[in-house]
């Protein structure tokens, strides 16, 4: 996990990013890590990172099922932010939820495009109706899930 942080991200893997290497084990086949902090213990409760850090991962898994087709059929996720990161337990499944819907409708060229799409559709959640799920609208140019 290291080698691929240092070699694709200069040694600093940024929010909204992720890597997927393979485990070396039967199962789980493949180590996803895309954080939800620039740094250990920070607070991210009043920031998207959740958000981008699921919709990250989840990016990963396109990208690997790409260059592997059906080389990962399933995922399973941490309640990313949740302890740490201080995101109460309802808002980081909201975000989580929202990460993979997109996943299911989208898959981003690029973390410079998935960053800028998700940061533009969510900056302003926090005046969403608090009972509402937010569905992320897919960029205009879309490019094939798989």
């Amino acid at each position: 996990m290291q080698r691929a942080i240092r070699d694709r991200f200069a040694g600093r893997l940024p929010v909204g990013s992720a890597v997927c290497v393979p485990s070396g084990a039967i199962n789980p086949k493949f180590l996803i890590s895309a954080p939800t902090m620039e740094e250990s213990s920070l607070n991210v409760s009043e920031t998207l990172n959740v958000a981008l850090a699921c919709v990250a991962a989840f990016q990963a898994v396109h990208r690997q099922n790409k260059e592997a087709p059906g080389s990962i059929e399933s995922v399973a996720l941490v309640g990313m932010g949740a302890r740490t990161g201080r995101v109460p337990a309802r808002v980081c499944a909201n975000l989580m939820w929202t990460g993979y819907t997109l996943f299911n409708d989208h898959c981003f060229e690029d973390y410079d495009d998935l960053r800028s799409t998700i940061i533009a559709q969510l900056d302003d959640i926090e005046n969403a109706p608090a009972g509402k799920r937010v569905r992320i609208a897919p960029p205009a140019r879309r490019t094939s899930r798989r």
